[in-house]
C-alpha cells in the first residue's frame, strides 16, 4: 500500500511538472472544444490556448497560445502563436506556428512556416516547397520528402528519404535509400547509417563531409530465442540450488511422490492444470468468491513456479540412485532438463512433461502429508502447554532421508 502510495505521488508530481513546462499562459486561461467538426473561422481570434478534440479540425484564424488537438483531419491554415502538438490520421499546415510543433500522424503535409522546431513521426511527411523550419527538424517516417528549408540541424530515421530542398547545417540518421536530388543544397555534413549508398545528384551541392555506416547485424531470432532460453533455463538451476540448500527434506519429500507414483502425478498435473485455473475464474466471476479465487491462481501460480525445481530432482534421482547429497542430486537433474529444454521442438514438450510432473508431484505430497481439519481446540493447561504433550518420530522418506513427522503421546 505504501508502495502505490509513493507511486502515486511520484506520478503527480511528474504531471505537475509537465503542466509547468507547457506555461503558466496555457494553465490560467485554456478553450476546451469539441465536436464532430471544429472550427477557427478565418475572422476569429483566440487569447488563450487551444485544447481541441474532434473528427475535422479546422484553424483558419489565430490562437495566442498553445494548440492541443487530437482529430481524424488536422487543418492548420490560420496562425499559431504557440506550440502545436497534434494526433490525426493526416495533419496540414499551410499557415504559421511561431512556435514548435510535435506531430504524430499517418500523413503529415507541411506547407507554411514553422518558427522554431519540428517533431514528427508519421508513415508519409511531405515538406513542400514553400515551407520552412526555423531551427532543428527530427523526422520519423516510412516516406519522407524534403523539398523546404530546415534551419539547422536534420534527423531522420525513415525507409526513403527524398531531399531536394535545403538544410542549412548536418543531417544524421538513419534510412533504407536517401536521395539527394538536383537543387538540394546541405550546408554541413552527412552521417548516415545504411546499407546502400546516399544517390546524390550533380545538381546537389554538400558543404561538409559524407560518411556512411553499415548497420550492425541483428542475431538470428532462433539464436536470441535460444540464449534467452538459455538465460531463464540457468536462472531457475540456480533458484533450484537455493531452494534446495534451504529445504532439503521438502524438495526430497516431494520429489519421492513421483517416484511411489510417476504416472499418477503426471496425470494429476496435467488435470489440475486444466481444472484449477477454470474454477478460479469462475469463483471470481461470483464476485464473493473473489478473494478464494485469487489465493486459489496465486497458489497454482506458485506450483507452477516450482513445478521444474522438483522435476529436476526427480530426474536426479532416477538416473543416479546412490546420489545421497540433494544439492547433486538436484544439479544432476537440472542439468539434464536443461539440455532438453534447448533442443529444437524437443523442448518444448519436455517443459509441459515438467510442468504436469512437479506440479503433480506437489499436490500429491500435500494430499499425504496435510492432516485433515480438526475442530477440537485444546484449551492451554497451567503449564501454557497446548494439550498433551508432543513428540517427534523420525520415518523414512526415501533414498536414505529421513523425515520429522510431529506425533501425539
Amino acid at each position: 500500500m505504501k508502495g502505490r502510495a509513493w507511486l502515486a505521488a511520484i506520478s503527480g508530481v511528474i504531471l505537475f511538472l509537465i503542466f509547468l513546462g507547457i506555461g503558466s499562459r496555457t494553465m490560467a486561461s485554456t478553450e476546451f472544444m469539441s465536436g464532430n467538426s471544429v472550427t477557427v473561422a478565418g475572422n476569429e481570434t483566440l487569447d488563450y490556448g487551444l485544447w481541441v478534440g474532434g473528427r475535422n479540425v479546422s484553424i483558419a484564424g489565430t490562437i495566442n497560445g498553445d494548440l492541443f488537438c487530437g482529430a481524424q483531419t488536422v487543418d492548420i491554415s490560420g496562425t499559431v502563436k504557440g506550440d502545436v502538438i497534434c494526433g490525426a490520421q493526416t495533419i496540414t499546415i499551410s499557415g504559421t506556428v511561431e512556435g514548435s510543433v510535435r506531430l504524430g500522424a499517418q500523413t503529415v503535409n507541411l506547407n507554411g512556416d514553422i518558427a522554431r522546431s519540428a517533431s514528427v513521426a508519421a508513415q508519409t511527411v511531405n515538406i513542400d516547397s514553400k515551407s520552412r523550419i526555423g531551427m532543428d527538424a527530427s523526422f520519423a517516417a516510412s516516406s519522407l520528402n524534403i523539398n523546404g528549408t530546415v534551419g539547422r540541424d536534420l534527423a531522420i530515421a525513415a525507409s526513403n528519404v527524398n531531399i531536394s530542398g535545403q538544410v542549412a547545417r548536418d543531417i544524421t540518421g538513419t534510412a533504407d535509400r536517401i536521395t539527394l536530388a538536383r537543387g538540394a543544397k546541405v550546408g554541413g555534413g552527412i552521417e548516415y547509417t545504411s546499407k546502400n549508398k546516399i544517390a546524390i545528384d550533380n545538381g546537389a551541392t554538400v558543404g561538409g563531409a559524407v560518411s556512411q555506416h553499415q548497420p550492425k547485424e541483428k542475431a538470428h531470432p532462433a539464436l536470441s530465442s535460444l540464449l534467452f532460453g538459455l538465460g531463464v533455463a540457468i536462472v531457475l538451476l540456480i533458484t533450484a540450488l537455493i531452494v534446495t540448500t534451504l529445504l532439503p527434506q521438502l524438495v526430497h519429500l516431494v520429489a519421492v511422490q513421483g517416484i511411489r507414483r510417476p504416472w499418477r502425478a503426471l496425470l494429476t498435473g496435467l488435470v489440475a492444470s486444466i481444472l484449477i485455473p477454470i474454477l478460479a475464474v469462475l469463483l471470481m466471476v461470483t464476485i464473493v468468491g473473489l478473494p478464494l479465487g485469487i489465493l486459489l491462481l496465486i497458489s497454482w501460480l506458485l506450483i507452477g513456479l516450482t513445478s521444474g525445481l522438483f522435476t529436476a530432482y526427480y530426474i536426479g534421482l532416477r538416473i543416479w540412485p546412490a546420489l545421497r547429497n540433494p544439492l547433486l542430486i538436484v544439479l544432476a537433474g537440472g542439468v539434464i532438463l536443461l539440455i532438453l529444454y534447448l533442443i529444437p521442438f524437443v523442448g518444448f514438450f519436455v517443459m509441459l512433461l515438467a510442468y504436469w510432473m512437479g506440479a503433480g508431484m506437489v499436490l500429491l505430497a500435500l494430499t499425504d502429508h496435510t492432516p485433515p481439519p480438526s475442530y477440537r481446540i485444546d484449551r492451554p493447561g497451567r503449564s501454557g502447554r497446548s494439550g498433551p504433550e508432543a513428540r517427534y518420530k523420525r520415518e523414512p522418506a526415501g533414498r536414505g532421508f529421513f523425515i520429522d513427522r510431529r506425533q501425539r503421546a
